[in-house]
C-alpha cells in the first residue's frame, strides 16, 4: 500500500504510521483511521455518516464523538489554527482532505535504505593515518602588531553604542500586544432550538459564522480551541460571568453567542454579544435554508462591528 507525503508528515496506512519529519506520532486507533481514510480518499468530500461507519463499523456513533476524534486529528496534524490546512469541515456533509499530497511507494524508502547501506558495504575503507604522507609545515608567519589599547577601546564603545540604537530601533511599541489582543473576538457553540437531526448546526454553523467574521476582517479564536475550552460544560448557556472567565483566559476582548430557531418553515439565527460590548450587540438573518440564516446574521454582525 502507497505511503502519503503532505506538508513534514509521512502516512504509512500498512504500518499504522504516521511519522512527523523523523519522530513517530502514537496517536489513539480511531484518531489515524479517520486520518487515514480521509487521506485516501482525499479526491473528494466524505460525509459524517460514511465517515463513521468506516472508522466504527457501525452508524450508532455521537456526533459529539466524532467531533472529539476529528479535534483530536487536526492538533496531531497542527491543523487548529486560521484557515484549516489540512482537513476542513463542509457544513451539512462532513469533511474534505484539502492538503496537498503526494504518493510515495511504499518500498522505495526500504529500498533506498538498503541501497545505501549496501554501498557502504562495498565502499573501499578509507586510507588509515599512517598511509597519509605529513603535510608540509608551512612557513612562520611574522607576528602581527599589536593595536594600541586605545583603539581595542574605541571599537569595543562603538559596538556597544551600535547594539543599543539597534535595539531601540527594533523594538516593538509597549502598547502593539496588547492592541492585538484587544481585537481578537471568540464564537461559542450555536445554541439550536430543532429538531435532533439538526444537531450538527452546533458546530456547523459555529464554523461558518466565524468564517464570515473572519473574511470581514475581525480577528476569531478558533473554533477548535473554543470547544477545547468548554469541554466539561456540555451544552450549557453561557451566562455573563462565564463569558467574562472566557474572555479572561484567552485575551478576547468580545465573546459573542448564536441561537438558531426553526418555526413555520424559515429558520432565524441571531447573533448577540455576552462580553464586551455596551450597549450590546444584536444582530440577526432569516431563511428557509438554516446556512442563508446564518450568512445574514453574521454579515450583519460584521456590519455591526465596524468591519464593512
Amino acid at each position: 500500500m502507497a505511503q502519503l507525503r503532505f506538508e513534514s508528515f509521512l502516512l504509512d496506512p500498512a504500518r499504522r504510521e504516521l511519522r512527523r519529519g523523523e519522530e513517530r506520532l502514537t496517536l489513539p486507533p480511531k484518531v489515524f483511521d479517520c486520518i487515514a481514510y480521509l487521506a485516501e480518499h482525499r479526491e473528494r468530500a466524505v460525509g459524517r455518516d460514511e465517515l463513521i461507519a468506516a472508522v466504527w463499523g457501525r452508524t450508532e456513533v455521537t456526533d459529539n464523538l466524532l467531533d472529539q476524534i476529528m479535534l483530536r486529528a487536526r492538533r496531531a496534524l497542527g491543523d487548529t489554527e486560521g484557515e484549516r490546512r489540512v482537513i476542513r469541515t463542509v457544513p451539512r456533509f462532513g469533511f474534505s482532505w484539502v492538503a496537498p499530497t503526494s504518493v510515495v511507494d511504499g518500498d522505495s524508502g526500504s529500498a533506498t535504505a538498503e541501497a545505501q547501506e549496501t554501498q557502504a558495504a562495498f565502499e573501499p575503507p578509507s586510507p588509515s593515518e599512517n598511509d597519509i604522507p605529513p603535510a608540509p609545515i608551512p612557513p612562520l608567519a611574522a607576528p602581527a602588531r599589536r593595536a594600541p589599547a586605545y583603539a581595542i577601546a574605541a571599537l569595543l564603545l562603538l559596538l556597544v553604542v551600535a547594539g543599543i540604537a539597534a535595539w531601540i530601533v527594533r523594538a516593538p511599541p509597549a502598547s502593539a500586544p496588547a492592541n492585538a489582543a484587544s481585537n481578537l473576538a471568540m464564537l461559542l457553540p450555536v445554541s439550536v432550538d430543532a429538531d435532533p437531526r439538526y444537531a450538527w448546526a452546533r458546530l456547523g454553523a459555529m464554523d461558518l459564522i466565524a468564517d464570515r467574521l473572519r473574511g470581514s476582517g475581525q480577528p476569531m479564536l478558533p473554533s477548535d480551541n473554543v470547544i477545547a475550552l468548554l469541554r466539561g460544560r456540555g451544552e450549557k448557556p453561557v451566562d455573563a460571568g462565564a463569558a467574562q472567565e472566557l474572555a479572561r483566559s484567552t485575551a478576547a476582548s468580545l465573546v459573542l453567542g448564536a441561537e438558531a430557531q426553526h418555526a413555520s418553515g424559515y429558520w432565524r439565527v441571531t447573533i448577540r454579544s455576552l462580553h464586551g460590548r455596551d450597549p450590546p450587540l444584536l444582530a440577526d438573518g432569516e431563511a428557509r435554508d438554516l446556512l442563508e440564516a446564518a450568512r445574514a446574521a453574521a454579515d450583519r454582525a460584521a456590519r455591526a462591528l465596524g468591519l464593512t
